[in-house]
C-alpha cells in the first residue's frame, strides 16, 4: 500500500477443471501508519529564581491507526544544560494511546533562557517533533556569597630579576550580584609582588566568576610574603584575604639519595643507582667533574650522566654501577665538582658487599587445594603463593592449567612471565572454580622454573559442583472478586506474597495498575525500601476496595508484584469489584462544627465534648478521625475509638483535649472521615491559646471601661447611649464618639475584634478584686502589665445573640464594699461573608451556599495604616492549602498570617504592624502575598508611624 487506507482486489485462477473454473479468491488489506501528537506544543516556565527549579508534564499521543515507536527523547538549544528530562523514556505507543514526559527547568545562571525538546520517531510527516521551552531566570532572595579560590598561593622559587604568576578566581555562589570595591596588596613584603589584571572595582553576577592577575617579582634572594586583601557587599566574608608566598633563590646542589648502599651483589654480577643532582638556586649549577674514588673505587664505574650545566629547578641523572671483582665489603665515593659555593665538591658514600652465587629452591602454598562446594554459574577464587626459598634468584618461566575446561577452572596471573623472584620473593597466581557440571571435579596446576630438583612442580585441584538456589514467586490468593459493595463501604483482602523457591526472593515494588486504581488503594502505600523473603517465607499485602461510584460493570486492578524471581519477574494479581448505591444512606452531623478553648494555663489540660449524630436512614460507617495542620500535636481526640458505627437516630459522644506547650495560638482541622455519600469528609476548626502565668494586681478610683479596639467596616464603636443613673454608671471613653461618658450596650460583629479593658482601686487605696462574670465562649480575659484587665471579644457566626456581663469590684480592706454592673453585649451576624480573624471554617447555616466564583486577593484597609490593617480575601475551592505572608521591599520574610488547608469561602485577617518574632516592624513599604492551590497573587500596602 502507498497511503493509509483500506484495500480489496481478488485473485482469478483459470484452469482445465470442467466445472470450477474460474476459481475467484478474494483478497484485502488495511494499510496503517502512525501519526504523533504532543501537548502542549511549547511551555514558558515564566519568572524563576536563581537557585528554584520547576517541571512541566509532557503528553504524546499516538492518534494514527499503527503503533508510534518514540526512538528519542532530546534536549536542545542553547540554554539545553538547564533543562533536564526528570521521567519518561523512548518506547512505543500504540494507537490512540499516549506517554507523559516530564521536563525540569534548574536555572544556573541568569537572564532569558531557550531550549528545545525534540521528539524523535517513525511518524512519517513529523520528525522530529519540536517543543519550545523558554524561561527568565531573575535573582533568588539570598544575598551574595563571595568564594575566592584558592585562598593561598605559593610562587614557589623564582630567580630575582624575573617573574612567575598566578591567578585567583572570585566566584559569586549567591543569589544576588556581588560588587567588589577593593583588591589591595599588604602583609610584609607587598611590593616584590603586583597585580597584573582584573582588580577591583568589579561586580560578578550570580552564578559567574572573575579573575585577577598577580605576579611574584623578587629583588633578592630570599623569601617573601604579602596578601591580597578583597572587599566586597558579602555581608558575612568581608574581607577576604588570600595568603602570597615566593622565595628567590641562589644556586644550591643538592643529590639525592645522598649516599647508597648496594647491599650483596653476587660476584660476576653487578647492580646500579641512580643519584639525582639539582640546582635548589636561583642561578645556573655548573657541574664541571664526576669522580670515583675510594680504596674500591674500580669496583665501581659511572654509566650515565655527564658534567654539564642545570638551570634552577632543573637536575641531571647519574648512574653508578658496583661490580664486585672479589669477596667482601667495598667502600667508595662519588665526588662532584661544581659551582655551588659552599658545597664543592659534594661528596656522596657508597659501599656494597661482593657475595658468592645463592642456589634457588621453589615452593608453592598450599601444596594441594580443595575448592568444595560451589553453585552452577558461581564462582569460587583461591590465591596460591609461590616463594624463593632458595639464595640464589629464581626463575619462574611457566604456569599452566592441566585439564581445566571441563571442570571449569581458570587460572589468573598477576603480570606476565617469565619473573625473577629474588630470596624470599613471592608471585601470586589466581585460581577460579566456575563449575560448568555437577558432581566432582579437578584439574592440576603446574608451575616451570629453574629449579634444580623440583621441575615441573604439580599442585592437584579439586572441588564439587552444586544446582543453582532460585527464589520462586507465589501469591494467595492468585485472583479476588471483592464482589458488589455499597459506595461509602470499604472491603479489604489480604494477599499473601510467599517464597516458594531455594533462594532468597527479594520484593522491588508492589503497585496498583490499571485505570481502575482510584477505586482500590493499599494500607501500607507506597512501597517503601525492597523486602527480601527468605526460602518459606512469606508477607501480606492489604488492598482495600472502595468504590466512588456506582459501577454496573466489575471494575478491574492488577496488583503488581515485581521481584527477583527469574520467570515471574512481574507477577499480577487480579482484582475485582463492583459499586452499588446505598438505599438507605447515612447523614452525618457533627456538633459542634468549631471549638475555641480560649486561654489556658501553662500545664492545664482543657477537655470539650463532642457528639456525631446519624440523621440519616442507613447505618453511618466512620472510617477514621485525624487532626492535621503545624499545630495538631497540642490537640487529641480521646474517650473514643477512631473507628466507629452510628444507628440511624443514635449519637457517638467523644472528646476533644487541648494541652498547650508553647506560648503561641494554636490553630487545626479535625477531619471526620464517614460513609455519608454527599459529605465524606467533615471539617471542624480547633483552636486554643496558651496563657502564660499573671497576676491581678488592679488601681484607680473607680470601675472604668475603655473601648480601645474595635474593627469593621465603618470604625464605629458601637451602641452608645445614657443610663438613668449616670453617677453609678462605668463610664467609658469611644475614639470617633464625643461627649459619651457611659454604657448602654456594646455591639461586635461576627469576625471583627473588641477589646473592653476594666481598671479598679479600693475606696481606701487598697488592692481591689475583679469578678467578670457570665463571660461568654468567645471572649478571653487577659491581665495587662499596667494593673487593668482587657476582655477580649472574638465572636464567630454561630455566638450571634445577646449576652450580659457582670462585673463585681470588691474593696480588699477590712469595710469589705463592693460594686456591681451589668454590661449587655449585643452580637451581630455578618450573612453575607466570613469575615473570621480566627480563620475558622464559614458554616453553610449563616453564609451563602455556593464558593466565590474565582479566587482573589483585596486591597488591605485601611491603606496606608497604624497600628493596624485588614486582608481580605477568597478560596473559590472546597477546600485549598493557603498561605498569607508579608515580606519587606528586600524580599525578606516578616510575617506568617496563614499557612494551612482551608475550606472554600471569604476570610479577613488582621495585621498589628509585627513580625514572626511579636516585635515591631519599621515604617515603610509592605508586600503581602497569597499562594492558594495554584492562585498567586501579590500587593502592596504602606505602614506609618
Amino acid at each position: 500500500p502507498l497511503t493509509p487506507a483500506s484495500f480489496s482486489a481478488s485473485l482469478s485462477i483459470e484452469s482445465n477443471d470442467p466445472d470450477g473454473s474460474p476459481v475467484e479468491v478474494a483478497l484485502s488489506g488495511n494499510a496503517v501508519e502512525p501519526d504523533i501528537a504532543v501537548s502542549p506544543t511549547t511551555h514558558n516556565f515564566g519568572l524563576m529564581q536563581l537557585g528554584n527549579s520547576a517541571s512541566q508534564s509532557f503528553t504524546i499521543s499516538n492518534e494514527g491507526t499503527g503503533a508510534l515507536n518514540v526512538s528519542a527523547l532530546d534536549l536542545t538549544g542553547s540554554a539545553a544544560a538547564e533543562f533536564s528530562i526528570t521521567s519518561g523514556a523512548p518506547g512505543s505507543i500504540p494507537p490512540g494511546g499516549n506517554m507523559a514526559v516530564e521536563v525540569t527547568f534548574t536555572p544556573l545562571t541568569l537572564g532569558a533562557k531557550s531550549a528545545a525538546l525534540e521528539i524523535s520517531s517513525d511518524d512519517p510527516d513529523e520528525n522530529p517533533v519540536v517543543v519550545p521551552l523558554s524561561a527568565t531566570v531573575v535573582p533568588g532572595n539570598d544575598p551574595a556569597d563571595i568564594a575566592v579560590s584558592p585562598l593561598s598561593v605559593d610562587f614557589g622559587n623564582v630567580v630575582p630579576g624575573s617573574s612567575a604568576g598566578a591567578t585567583v578566581t572570585v566566584a559569586n555562589e549567591g543569589q544576588q550580584e556581588l560588587f567588589v570595591y577593593s583588591s589591595a596588596l599588604g602583609g610584609a613584603n607587598p611590593s616584590e609582588f603586583a597585580i597584573v589584571s582584573g582588580a577591583a572595582p568589579f561586580s560578578v553576577l550570580p552564578g559567574t566568576s572573575h579573575e585577577i592577575a598577580l605576579s611574584f617579582n623578587p629583588t633578592l634572594p630570599a623569601g617573601f610574603s604579602a596578601s591580597l586583601v578583597i572587599q566586597s557587599n558579602d555581608p558575612d566574608e568581608n574581607p577576604v584575604v588570600v595568603a602570597l608566598n615566593g622565595t628567590g633563590f641562589a644556586p644550591e646542589i643538592a643529590v639525592s639519595p645522598s649516599g647508597h648502599d648496594y647491599g650483596d651483589v653476587q660476584l660476576g654480577s653487578s647492580a646500579s643507582q641512580s643519584f639525582t643532582v639539582s640546582n635548589e638556586g636561583t642561578e645556573m649549577l655548573d657541574v664541571t667533574a664526576l669522580d670515583l674514588t675510594g680504596s674500591d673505587a674500580a669496583d665501581f664505574s659511572v654509566t650515565t650522566g655527564a658534567p654539564g650545566s642545570i638551570p634552577p629547578g632543573g637536575s641531571l641523572t647519574v648512574e653508578v654501577t658496583f661490580a664486585p671483582q672479589s669477596l667482601g665489603a667495598k667502600t667508595a665515593a662519588l665526588e662532584i665538582a661544581s659551582n655551588d659555593p659552599d658545597e664543592n665538591p659534594l661528596t656522596v658514600n657508597l659501599s656494597g658487599n661482593a657475595v658468592p652465587v645463592p642456589v634457588q629452591d621453589i615452593t608453592v602454598e598450599p601444596a594441594s587445594y580443595n575448592f568444595g562446594d560451589v553453585t552452577l554459574g558461581a564462582t569460587a577464587s583461591f590465591t596460591f603463593t609461590v616463594r624463593n626459598d632458595g639464595t640464589a634468584d629464581l626463575l619462574l618461566s611457566t604456569v599452566e592449567l592441566l585439564d581445566p575446561a571441563a571442570a571449569g577452572f581458570a587460572m589468573f596471573l598477576p603480570d606476565t612471565l617469565p619473573q625473577l623472584l629474588a630470596p624470599g620473593g613471592v608471585f601470586t597466581v589466581d585460581v577460579d572454580l566456575t563449575p560448568a557440571a555437577l558432581g566432582a571435579l579437578s584439574a592440576t596446576l603446574r608451575f616451570g622454573s629453574d629449579d634444580p630438583d623440583e621441575n615441573p612442580l604439580d599442585v592437584p585441584l579439586s572441588g564439587n559442583g552444586m544446582p543453582v538456589p532460585l527464589p520462586d514467586i507465589a501469591a494467595d490468593p492468585p485472583s479476588f472478586d471483592y464482589g458488589v459493595v455499597t459506595i461509602g463501604y470499604i472491603a479489604s483482602q489480604a494477599v499473601m506474597v510467599s517464597n516458594q523457591g531455594t533462594a532468597d526472593l527479594v520484593i522491588n515494588d508492589v503497585q496498583l495498575v490499571n485505570s481502575n486504581c482510584l477505586n482500590f488503594y493499599r494500607l501500607d502505600a507506597p512501597f517503601g525500601n525492597p523486602v527480601a523473603l527468605a526460602p518459606g517465607a512469606q508477607m501480606e499485602v492489604m488492598v482495600r476496595f472502595e468504590p466512588k461510584d456506582t459501577i454496573p460493570e466489575p471494575a478491574t486492578v492488577d496488583l503488581r508484584i515485581s521481584s527477583n524471581d527469574p520467570d515471574e519477574g512481574q507477577l499480577l494479581v487480579p482484582l475485582s469489584g463492583s459499586g452499588t448505591v446505598n438505599l438507605t444512606p447515612p447523614d452525618i452531623s457533627v456538633q459542634p462544627l468549631s471549638y475555641d478553648f480560649g486561654m489556658v494555663m501553662p500545664g492545664d489540660t482543657v477537655y470539650k465534648d463532642f457528639r456525631i449524630l446519624n440523621e440519616g436512614v442507613g447505618e453511618l460507617l466512620v472510617h477514621n478521625m485525624i487532626l492535621i495542620d503545624d499545630d495538631m500535636d497540642e490537640f487529641a481526640i480521646v474517650n473514643t475509638g477512631l473507628r466507629f458505627t452510628v444507628a440511624p437516630g443514635d449519637t457517638h459522644w467523644g472528646t476533644i483535649r487541648y494541652a498547650p506547650y508553647d506560648e503561641s495560638r494554636d490553630r487545626a482541622f479535625w477531619v471526620i472521615k464517614s460513609n455519608d455519600p454527599d459529605e465524606r469528609k467533615v471539617y471542624v476548626r480547633v483552636k486554643g491559646h496558651y496563657c502564660p502565668p499573671c497576676t491581678t494586681g488592679f488601681s484607680g478610683p473607680q470601675i472604668s471601661a475603655i473601648q480601645s479596639q474595635v474593627y469593621n467596616r465603618e470604625n464605629f464603636a458601637g451602641l452608645l447611649a445614657g443610663l438613668q443613673d449616670p453617677a453609678a454608671a462605668i463610664s467609658m471613653t469611644a475614639p470617633v464618639v464625643s461627649e459619651v461618658n457611659v454604657i448602654r450596650s456594646l455591639t461586635v460583629r461576627e469576625g471583627e475584634v473588641l477589646n473592653l479593658q476594666i481598671a479598679a482601686q479600693g475606696t481606701q487605696g487598697a488592692a481591689a478584686q475583679i469578678t467578670i462574670n457570665n463571660l461568654p465562649a468567645f471572649a478571653q480575659v487577659l491581665p495587662q502589665e499596667d494593673g487593668t484587665v482587657a476582655v477580649h471579644f472574638l465572636p464567630e457566626y454561630q455566638h450571634a445573640g445577646y449576652y450580659e456581663l457582670e462585673v463585681i469590684l470588691k474593696d480588699q480592706d477590712a469595710a469589705g464594699q463592693s460594686r456591681t454592673r451589668i454590661i449587655p453585649l449585643v452580637v451581630e451576624n455578618n450573612p453575607d461573608e466570613a469575615a473570621l480573624s480566627s480563620l475558622a471554617a464559614p458554616a453553610p447555616a449563616s453564609l451563602v451556599t455556593t464558593l466565590p466564583e474565582k479566587f482573589n486577593l483585596e486591597q488591605n484597609y485601611p491603606n496606608p495604616f497604624n497600628p493596624s490593617t485588614h486582608i481580605r480575601f477568597a478560596v473559590a475551592a472546597e477546600q485549598a492549602m493557603v498561605s498569607l505572608k508579608i515580606y519587606d521591599i528586600t524580599g525578606k520574610l516578616v510575617k506568617t498570617l496563614a499557612n494551612e488547608v482551608m475550606p472554600g469561602g471569604y476570610y479577613t485577617v488582621e495585621w498589628d504592624g509585627t513580625n514572626d518574632h511579636a516585635a515591631s516592624v519599621a515604617a515603610g513599604i509592605y508586600f503581602y502575598r497569597l499562594n492558594a492551590g495554584e492562585f498567586v497573587q501579590t500587593r502592596k500596602m504602606i505602614y506609618l508611624k
